[in-house]
């Protein structure tokens, strides 16, 4: 079982961003709400299925094998508002948006291809809430890591911070039936 925030320093890191707009060697590709990447091989919409109005991700930080790393600033449209806040519930889904983010990168690096299936089911194994809600227009960062997974099977690790600060640690079961 991965250890939380606390014990990792190293996600409590900011980003290396230049003031050129760029992580390290690459290049932010802006292009529509939900599409910025720090890498122009996948755009969001390649990741997960999620649009227009249930997209709550506005950019891909990064992504590896290791590493889903997303963030999103909460508006009027998100659900769960409350006059200038959003319910702290979101969170499971920022986490479960940023998990579907690591997934389909590792099966885009590890097979080549989308993932192909009728749909996720995701469970929440446990989650801790820090925060009673989120103010609209700050921005939220959330970090998903794999843990446990067998075949269609993922245990993921998500962590939401807001101003660097942990707001919520949610662990996500996610399963998903392959087609052909």
């Amino acid at each position: 079982m991965l250890r939380p925030l606390q014990s990792r320093r190293s996600w409590c890191r900011k980003s290396p961003v230049s003031p050129y707009g760029h992580i390290g060697h690459t290049h932010w590709v802006p292009l529509e709400k939900g599409l910025f990447v720090s890498s122009p091989e996948y755009a969001l919409d390649q990741l997960i299925p999620h649009r227009s109005g249930m997209l709550l991700i506005d950019r891909l930080v990064s992504a590896s094998l290791g590493e889903a790393i997303t963030e999103a600033t909460p508006t009027r449209q998100w659900p769960l508002r409350q006059a200038d806040y959003i319910g702290s519930l979101v969170a499971v889904e920022l986490g479960a948006q940023t998990a579907g983010v690591l997934v389909g990168h590792q099966e885009r690096k590890v097979k080549g291809a989308a993932l192909h299936g009728k749909g996720w089911l995701v469970g929440i194994r446990e989650a801790a809430l820090h925060r009673q809600r989120f103010r609209i227009g700050t921005p939220i960062r959330t970090h998903a890591r794999p843990g446990y997974h067998y075949k269609t099977f993922h245990e993921i690790e998500t962590e939401i911070l807001v101003d660097r600060t942990l707001a919520a640690h949610i662990v996500l079961q996610v399963f998903w039936i392959e087609t052909v």
